[in-house]
């Protein structure tokens, strides 16, 4: 232990690590064709990678410049401890900013002129990379102790990932290559011959003889004709063919006279009187499948998707004035007989709760409130255990109520003044509890609503309207952050919002054409580049704007950052970090949240600006890089760091302003 404070760090994860002795890995990618990887290639790519200074030979200046840092005691960090209250502190340890983590400090006069004291420069790298036959999508190919340089540790790997592009033709399926070919009828049921050119260049001649017929989407396979199996490329796999049979869009009369002397008659089937006649309609079933995401309906019963809507909310005021002491005494005479009374939550039978109709009673306490720790939180997490236990015990009206067992006592003296507080802490916690996802209402129509209504009873002066007006726009926000990256995709993200706002006092604009958002939002259409290709993902700009009724006295301007799913783009968010990065649209999901509530309480002398920029940081051969520098919607030249999106946002919203 190099300090008493290590022991404390073991047990609650200070920032005392070991350090790696090599530096860390450097992944590039580098796209290929099914060509490259059939026949196999020979590629060359330049790297830039940090090598040791020759100069200073890695110390960052002069012989003995070199001091410990005063700031962190040589240790690279330091600790921040904060108050949080009484007997709670904050202990916060980041990276310290006068060495920048290295516990070493250098005179600025005495620093290397060649490094700058980095102790490293940077070096262009010219590889030669090996593609040998049979090597797959993802393939990684490591160039040992090739990595960046640094004092004291060896050099980490530079890993190459082989990025496959698409095929023209054909399309790769482990070691089988599969192509579609179409067929004329007169083909498919009188027999063909065709020449097929493999990937390479050879010319392959296959025949179906006549009276045997080719049906619609079948296959026929190759052997030995398909992708050559990694580091035994003489072996290889199955060159399959899918047919696919084309039929005349018409047929004249003479032509359907002669075909039906030459096939079997048609069966003949009874139809009943009371059968109904119908039209077929032509439909894609694959762009079908997507179409409720994609195309917003007139008809109010078939609208887009199935908004939620917020629960009943109704403030409950008991014609009976012992409605709520009735409810503590039956607590009290429950408390005798359960020891786990005040740490649990507990459900009493219809028979010991026959108030005000209510059957079913839930108590949860909130645990003791006067110890100088205790907060507004007691009172959410009590209301959020109640809500569970009611739906769990099959009720769906439920009404929520604060009872204080002693109101003569101190503690409700202290917490009278705050019920209002209390209430609000302890309703939006409830509410939250019947929220169920998108995707359910969807596809489970009869699960839309875990509650029909939610009634509450308290000293406060707690609104209604107010509530259900909040509750609106923490619906919208979890729908638009919390749906998975394709259900809430940029094009189905305008759609919702558009359905969402339709005939409500919010102005919606949206732009759809990708050439006016690369002229307009440069930074913005770099993060779309990857994406560009792919329909479904090309990105959407989306403005809200909420003018209210008389004098304008202040502005609000909200940004957020939409980001349908990141995957990192070139920087990929390996080791499993990327699972849950479908919610880093949670920033925009807030902004139409936050218009939603406004669009429902529509406050006085406010107006409200809401900018959405909806895009997915894909990866592939065209995503952006680090380091590039793009010209933004100011003119201004930006190298490529992080928080593109929102840049051009801001600076716009200045102007509007």
């Amino acid at each position: 232990m190099s300090s008493p404070m290590d022991i404390f760090d073991m047990f609650f994860g200070g920032a005392t690590r070991k350090r790696d002795n090599r530096s860390a890995n450097v992944v590039h990618q580098l796209g290929v064709t099914l060509d490259e990887l059939y026949n196999g290639a020979v590629r060359k790519l330049a790297v830039q990678k940090n090598v040791i200074c020759e100069k200073c030979e890695g110390r960052g200046g002069k012989k003995g410049a070199l001091e410990k840092c005063t700031k962190c005691n040589g240790s690279g960090m330091q600790t921040h401890v904060q108050q949080l209250g009484p007997g709670m502190v904050q202990r916060i340890q980041s990276i310290c900013q006068s060495c920048q983590g290295q516990g070493e400090y250098i005179n600025p006069k005495d620093r290397c002129k060649n490094c700058h004291g980095k102790k490293v420069v940077r070096e262009r790298k010219l590889l030669e990379v090996h593609i040998d036959k049979g090597m797959e999508d993802g393939h990684k190919i490591t160039f040992a102790g090739e990595g960046d340089q640094e004092p004291g540790l060896e050099p980490g790997d530079i890993i190459i990932v082989l990025d496959e592009k698409e095929h023209a033709v054909f399309k790769r399926h482990g070691s089988d290559i599969i192509m579609k070919m179409e067929l004329t009828l007169v083909e498919a049921l009188c027999g063909f011959q065709r020449i097929i050119r493999t990937l390479d260049k050879r010319e392959l001649i296959i025949t179906v003889l006549p009276g045997e017929v080719t049906k619609h989407l079948s296959y026929k396979c190759i052997l030995n004709e398909g992708m050559p199996q990694y580091k035994n490329p003489f072996e290889k796999g199955k060159f399959i063919i899918n047919f696919h049979v084309k039929f005349p869009e018409t047929l004249s009369t003479d032509a359907i006279a002669q075909i039906e002397a030459l096939l079997p008659p048609r069966p003949e089937y009874i139809i009943p009187d009371d059968a109904e006649e119908l039209p077929l309609m032509d439909i894609n079933p694959e762009n079908d499948r997507h179409s409720k995401y994609r195309q917003p309906l007139e008809d109010d019963d078939d609208r887009y998707g199935r908004p939620q809507v917020s629960p009943d909310i109704t403030k409950v005021n008991p014609q009976n004035s012992s409605f709520l002491q009735g409810f503590v005494q039956t607590l009290k005479t429950q408390k005798q007989y359960d020891s786990a009374f005040e740490d649990v939550e507990t459900f009493l039978s219809p028979n010991i709760a026959e108030y005000e109709n209510i059957k079913k009673l839930v108590y949860s306490p909130t645990g003791p409130l006067d110890r100088h720790y205790d907060d507004v939180r007691r009172f959410a997490d009590a209301a959020e255990k109640g809500i569970k236990r009611i739906l769990k015990a099959g009720g769906k009206r439920p009404i929520l109520a604060i009872l204080y067992q002693n109101p003569n006592d101190a503690a409700y003296e202290k917490y009278q003044q705050f019920d209002i507080a209390f209430c609000w802490e302890s309703m939006l916690e409830a509410v939250m509890w019947h929220l169920v996802p998108l995707e359910i209402r969807e596809d489970v129509p009869d699960k839309a609503a875990k509650i029909e209504a939610l009634g509450y009873t308290s000293m406060g002066s707690l609104q209604s309207p107010v509530l259900s007006g909040i509750e609106l726009g923490r619906i919208m926000c979890r729908d638009i952050g919390g749906s998975d990256p394709e259900r809430m995709a940029a094009p189905n993200v305008a759609t919702y919002v558009k359905e969402l706002f339709v005939n409500t006092c919010i102005k919606i604009d949206i732009i759809h054409d990708q050439s006016v958002i690369e002229k307009e939002y440069p930074l913005l259409a770099a993060v779309n580049r990857a994406a560009k290709g792919v329909e479904r993902h090309n990105a959407r700009v989306i403005f809200l704007t909420y003018d209210p009724e008389g004098p304008i006295e202040k502005t609000v301007v909200l940004v957020g950052k939409g980001v349908t799913y990141d995957t990192g783009g070139a920087d990929i968010k390996a080791g499993g970090v990327m699972a849950g990065m479908h919610r880093d649209k949670c920033g925009a999901a807030a902004v139409a949240g936050f218009l939603r509530t406004v669009a429902a309480l529509k406050p006085k002398g406010v107006r409200v600006l809401g900018a959405m920029s909806m895009v997915r940081n894909s990866v592939g051969s065209n995503c952006y890089v680090s380091d590039e520098i793009i010209t933004s919607r100011a003119g201004v030249r930006v190298r490529v760091g992080t928080q593109m999106l929102r840049v051009e946002w801001l600076w716009l919203m200045f102007f509007v302003t």
